[in-house]
């Protein structure tokens, strides 16, 4: 955005894209890129700080805003990862892995490995399992252990809770405006 003497560009951008004057410009033409000129949107009234509080205010915004980006990047690691989880964990039911330690203590229990020789014997027997696969894992053999996941999602959880933190640390910090928030515990 070009700078004038009165407007910071950067802050007139952050201004521009908040949502009472996206509303405004949204309702003055339809469609799905609507267009507004210059005449259309001179009647929207903009308070602007004086120019030297502009760039502090666009400052704020920047870091809040990369704040959020990191700790939405975060949570889609968790999610992509939660499909890895889910992968491992049926991985290490299926292999023994995941009961190892029970069936240790109970030989003779329900949940032990079978030779499939020993399957083969059994009667209604289907080991057609087509339908269990998820074509966006390509490598089972090479998941990481469950417990590994879960150590990195925590992790990647914490990383988010850690952005979203300083987020809410620094809007509750703000002494200046009408819209400070009390978020203490009773």
């Amino acid at each position: 955005m070009p700078e004038s003497p009165a407007v910071l560009g950067r802050f007139l951008k952050y201004r521009l894209n908040a949502g009472d004057f996206v509303s405004f410009a949204s309702h003055i033409n339809a469609g799905d890129r609507p267009r507004v000129d210059f005449d259309q949107i001179k009647i929207f009234p903009i308070s602007l700080p004086p120019p030297s509080e502009q760039p502090r205010i666009a400052d704020a915004l920047d870091e809040l805003f990369s704040d959020l980006d990191a700790g939405v990047a975060a949570l889609e690691r968790v999610r992509d990862k939660l499909k890895l989880y889910r992968a491992s964990v049926l991985k290490a039911a299926v292999d023994g892995t995941l009961t190892a330690e029970w069936r240790e203590k109970n030989p003779e229990g329900r949940w032990r490995c079978y030779e499939y020789d020993d399957l083969l014997k059994r009667d209604k027997l289907s080991l057609d399992l087509f339908w269990i696969k998820d074509k966006s894992l390509t490598d089972t053999d090479s998941l990481p252990a469950p417990d590994i996941l879960a150590t990195e999602i925590a992790d990647d959880l914490e990383s988010a809770l850690d952005q979203f933190t300083k987020i809410a640390a620094r809007l509750n910090s703000s002494t200046s405006g009408p819209h400070k928030t009390n978020t203490a515990q009773p």
